[in-house]
């Protein structure tokens, strides 16, 4: 019969359903070749055991989430899911059952409770989600997005657990999550967020611990460290960047090892934040030097490369700018140094005027004069426009005048510290 002459709130075992309205009896998702109707059964006690924690009501109990069919490897659109997403084409509806006990009498035939009738929603009909399969490998789900149509029944028991996924994409700060080494008090700072299937536990604590002491060691410096949390359209869990630093705008990834798995992961964790989240450099930190090939992958594709060199200190080393590969050595010219000063506008890419570029820099030569060092903080572009302000002034006041190879070599040594930090960011 084509005619829907069941009322929301009555009960159907599958069997009777299929004798009066078609449709197989045992999947989740069952489309019917005799009635213009797809059937959706849900059961959260059993959903869960398959890794679908998305199915229920939400947003108010305005829409109802369906996890799709497939319970082995990334599901895919076809069958069941297909039937959901063309039930418009088809002209089909869809009505979903949910569990309800066990039929008196039975051992194991369940009551479906007709819950009513649904559309996909018009503004978001699905998304895709992460979900454990059934041999708890990691995979991608398809979550269907379903409208009441008319009346509903809605319960407690159908309400999922999650929220529902944003529409838009927005970003938040955060604080940054570690594992104390003192105590344990604290889980690893990933395991709310990001799943994270290849790496052990042991791997996520040595990061997590990793991350702790270049936060340290950043706040030290007077950087403002803080984390991301991105929140992708059409997802419901978020993504975590490891580490933010507001101060110098660098988006960060950290990782546990420094294998070529690990390493490329990194990558693309952050190709897919940098989509996200304003920056202006990029950077993996990682607990010790990796492999030359390795560190040619990063810094090839612009990112920089942060490792701890010993507890608590750590290098950087910075993409290759094509621009820069005739660093003069060490041991060059004066005026083979002073020509590669003037290869970069301090005013254009640091400020305008050149009062400015004096007040920007004088809270950093004072330190260095304090300290007899440079801040290791400072990147390529800061280190270049210090290069760059220094030639500037030595050329308005026509040099200096030497009285001696020693007043020489006094009056240099700052240009030749400068370039000298310069080339060790490049590891040159």
């Amino acid at each position: 019969m084509d005619d829907w002459d069941l009322e929301v709130g009555s009960e159907l075992t599958r069997d009777q359903r299929r004798q009066r309205y078609g449709g197989s009896l045992y999947g989740g998702i069952e489309p019917s070749a005799s009635t213009p109707n797809v059937f959706i059964y849900t059961d959260p006690s059993v959903g869960e055991t398959h890794g679908y924690n998305y199915d229920g009501w939400v947003e108010e109990d305005t829409i109802f989430q369906y996890t799709g069919e497939g319970r082995i490897g990334t599901q895919l659109m076809r069958m069941g899911n297909q039937a959901i997403l063309n039930h418009q084409l088809d002209g089909r509806a869809l009505r979903v059952f949910a569990a309800n006990g066990i039929v008196a009498g039975t051992k194991k035939t369940k009551r479906q409770l007709y819950i009513g009738e649904f559309e996909l929603d018009s503004h978001l009909s699905h998304f895709v989600a992460d979900a454990p399969d059934d041999n708890e490998d990691p995979r991608s789900v398809f979550v269907f997005r379903l409208r009441p149509v008319g009346e509903t029944f809605v319960r407690a028991e159908e309400r999922c657990p999650n929220t529902s996924p944003p529409t838009s994409t927005r970003v938040e700060e955060a604080e940054v999550e570690t594992w104390s080494e003192e105590t344990e008090v604290e889980q690893s700072h990933v395991t709310s967020f990001e799943r994270k299937p290849i790496e052990s536990v042991t791997s996520l604590r040595r990061e997590a611990e990793l991350v702790g002491r270049y936060k340290k060691h950043l706040e030290s410096q007077g950087h403002v460290i803080k984390s991301r949390k991105i929140y992708p359209a059409g997802a419901i869990q978020p993504l975590r960047v490891d580490l933010f630093d507001t101060t110098t705008e660098e988006l960060c990834e950290a990782k546990g090892s420094t294998t070529r798995v690990q390493v490329r992961y990194a990558v693309g964790q952050l190709l897919d934040y940098s989509r996200h989240v304003d920056h202006k450099t990029l950077s993996v930190l990682l607990p010790t030097r990796p492999a030359e090939d390795l560190l040619g992958l990063l810094t090839g594709l612009g990112i920089v490369c942060v490792y701890e060199t010993k507890k608590n200190l750590f290098k950087r080393i910075e993409p290759r700018d094509p621009t820069l590969d005739r660093i003069p050595p060490s041991d060059c010219s004066f005026e083979a140094l002073i020509k590669f000063a003037s290869t970069y506008d301090g005013y254009s890419q640091i400020a305008q005027e050149p009062e400015n570029l004096v007040a920007l820099y004088e809270p950093i030569r004072t330190e260095w004069r304090r300290s007899g060092s440079l801040p290791s903080w400072m990147g390529v572009d800061l280190l270049r426009g210090l290069l760059f302000m220094m030639y500037r002034e030595d050329r308005w006041t026509g040099g200096f005048p030497y009285s001696s190879e020693e007043e020489k070599i006094e009056h240099q040594r700052p240009f030749r510290e400068v370039l000298e930090a310069i080339r060790e960011k490049f590891d040159v």
